[in-house]
């Protein structure tokens, strides 16, 4: 992967494809004003969005500068899922804790993919610490770029979360969906060590945490297994866990309310449970996109 730093590169050809039909209209200017700082960006927005499920794509890395971040700019791969998984985390802002947390909050930002929610975390509480956990190389390099700014409050480690410590295999067809595949049944198969939350939290002496973000595309189902050991839970304040198959709503809601989380809210999400131990009078509703 080439990454240019300080450049944008411009893209030159035929007319861009809208990726919404809303594009021309006020509407979605007023939505590309909530996101992208530079109106020079949106033209590079365009293109990516058009691109972004053609993986054979040869060009640079684009630099996309974000509202939300002050201006701050992250890296997008041209034929890849980052654009869409850009507008999910600053538009739609699926990652954001529906509650208040401390400025100085610890994070875990498990299924960290290229950095964008660590980064919009990392400004939103601006003295956290936050760790990240991706399970690709390459996601990871870059997620270590995006974040670059936020210095040694922000860390990112390529492994995967599972049950056990283990080298264990992962794949999938696009960058943002990428999962541990016990049986190696996927055509592209990758490896990565894995870590349980007991010896993340461990490794870093985290006796307490506010917040954890899990988007580990069906790790969860194994991680928060009911029949192993969950004591972990206990030293976790506030969740938020994007449910992928075999795991269900049901069963997740179910283990967090047997470990001591209350409070748990409709989700932002259509297949999230975001799950607290702090009370009602502390939670704050999150923005839902139109």
């Amino acid at each position: 992967m080439t990454i240019l730093k300080g450049q944008i590169v411009l893209f030159l050809g035929g007319p861009p494809l809208n990726p919404f039909t809303f594009f021309k209209n006020r509407r979605a200017n007023q939505r590309f004003a909530q996101v992208i700082n530079c109106p020079e960006d949106i033209a590079h927005f365009i293109h990516l969005w058009k691109i972004r499920q053609e993986p054979d794509i040869q060009d640079e890395a684009v630099q996309l500068h974000i509202k939300q971040l002050g201006g701050q700019a992250v890296w997008v791969r041209p034929g890849t899922s980052d654009i869409r998984v850009l507008w999910d985390c600053y538009y739609k802002q699926y990652q954001l804790p529906p509650m208040h947390i401390r400025d100085n909050a610890t994070i875990l930002d498990l299924g960290a993919n290229v950095g964008y929610t660590a980064a919009s975390l990392g400004v939103r509480y601006p003295q956290a610490k936050i760790i990240g956990v991706e399970l690709d190389c390459q996601n990871a390099e870059l997620a270590r770029i995006n974040t670059e700014f936020l210095g040694k409050r922000c860390t990112i480690l390529n492994a995967g979360i599972w049950h056990e410590e283990t080298l264990i295999s992962y794949g999938g067809n696009t960058e943002h969906a990428l999962r541990i595949d016990e049986e190696n049944t996927q055509e592209q198969t990758y490896h990565v060590q894995t870590m349980t939350m007991q010896s993340l939290l461990e490794q870093f002496d985290l006796a307490e945490v506010d917040y954890v973000k899990m988007d580990i595309e069906g790790a969860e189902h194994s991680v928060l297994d009911p029949t192993r050991d969950l004591n972990w839970l206990h030293q976790i304040k506030n969740m938020n866990v994007e449910v992928h198959q075999p795991a269900t709503i049901e069963g997740i809601t179910h283990v967090l309310s047997q470990h001591g989380f209350d409070n748990l809210t409709q989700p932002t999400h259509w297949s999230a449970v975001i799950a607290s131990r702090q009370s009602e009078a502390n939670s704050i509703p999150l923005r839902h996109a139109a």
